[in-house]
């Protein structure tokens, strides 16, 4: 995503037993066998709304932003991961209880929230 200057990496890998899942908010990890379809980004859309891990239950998307303090000119430039038609990711801000990784997870699928790299200046 040029245009924010950040880009979402992708790794898809077999769980070994010391593997720990990251507790960071710009990266994730999943239960790839667990996830209900293809991933895809896109924005939010009206009537969105997720499952925040850790948290109480289903919340709608725009109060969860307006609870995380997000400023509304922020909130349509996030972008929401998607598998299937579930939000899974807020991307840099907070992963969905959807597809935790567990004992019984055997492919985890991770997601990093990186700057993109700083072009190098010609000499």
């Amino acid at each position: 995503m040029p245009e924010i200057g950040r880009a979402i990496e992708v790794r898809c890998f077999p769980r070994t037993g010391e593997y720990t899942p990251p507790r960071g908010v710009d990266r994730v990890a999943f239960d790839a066998d667990a996830l209900p379809g293809p991933l895809s980004v896109r924005s939010r859309r009206a009537g969105d709304r997720f499952v925040p891990f850790g948290g109480p239950g289903e919340r709608r998307l725009k109060s969860f932003l307006i609870d995380a303090r997000v400023p509304r000119w922020e909130r349509d430039g996030l972008p929401l991961v998607v598998a299937g038609a579930e939000i899974i990711w807020i991307a840099g801000l907070r992963r969905a209880a959807l597809a935790p990784v567990s004992g019984s997870t055997r492919r985890v699928l991770e997601l990093s929230w990186m700057p993109l790299a700083e072009p190098t200046g010609a000499e």
